[in-house]
């Protein structure tokens, strides 16, 4: 896996959204596949997006996934494609018919079967799994990413490329992309920024045979061939092995 540092958690977001712009130059189709996800760090990616950046990605070229959703009303500030929404769609020219929200108000299991049908209609497969383009992760301190957390097997060996499932702590309703449809992207990059993810990153980075049955996120991570880690000095300050 790729690791690129960056001063701090702001220049990282802009490395990422540099990375988005290059690929989208580079990507010889004109639409291009886009996974996102929820959570403090995309805030900054949001923020970017409305601001620095606005006119500067062809929001045309692209459709816009969810990596996973918290089964809540758009409305609700726990929604990732209300955070979404709210950061950088309602404030850019972006088509609704390039926009692919998860509903969090439906059934889950039946939003997650819509959800695939969807992919499979709209992005070439390979293995019956839909490829995208790009996803974009972060990364829990407890190792999960996506919303698969420690424990849930399934979710890292299912056929679906999106499944029910819930909060192990809370017991929310969500629904993920699973583990398959992640690595086999065509670029996958994990997107976490700070000193709390420091001992993931070691075992993302490290060689231990039982890092992956613990974290969903090193189990992805050493399975995907195009992964990327973008992150912070300060996650790196705290690191046991060296990412450089």
């Amino acid at each position: 896996m790729k690791v690129y540092p960056f001063q701090t958690p702001e220049s990282t977001a802009e490395a990422v959204t540099r990375k988005i712009i290059s690929d989208l130059e580079m990507h010889d189709s004109k639409e291009f596949n886009l996974a996102i996800s929820g959570g403090s760090t995309p805030a900054l990616l949001f923020k970017l997006w409305r601001e620095k950046y606005k006119g500067k990605i062809e929001w045309e070229r692209i459709n816009l996934y969810w990596v996973d959703e918290r089964c809540v009303a758009e409305e609700s500030a726990e929604s990732n494609y209300g955070e979404a929404k709210r950061g950088f769609i309602d404030h850019l020219e972006i088509k609704p018919k390039n926009i692919y929200p998860i509903d969090g108000k439906a059934e889950p299991s039946t939003e997650a079967e819509r959800y695939n049908g969807l992919l499979k209609e709209n992005l070439s497969c390979h293995n019956g799994y839909p490829i995208f383009d790009l996803v974009i992760l972060g990364v829990g301190t407890d190792g999960h990413t996506s919303s698969i957390f420690p424990g849930q097997k399934r979710l890292l060996q299912s056929p679906n490329a999106y499944e029910a499932t819930t909060h192990p702590e809370s017991g929310q309703n969500r629904i993920a992309l699973t583990a398959r449809p992640i690595y086999e992207a065509r670029t996958l990059i994990f997107h976490a920024t700070g000193a709390s993810k420091a001992n993931i990153f070691d075992a993302m980075l490290g060689n231990d045979p039982e890092s992956e049955k613990l974290y969903p996120a090193v189990y992805i991570a050493r399975r995907a061939e195009n992964a990327e880690l973008y992150t912070d000095k300060e996650a790196l300050s705290h690191m046991k092995i060296s990412a450089l």
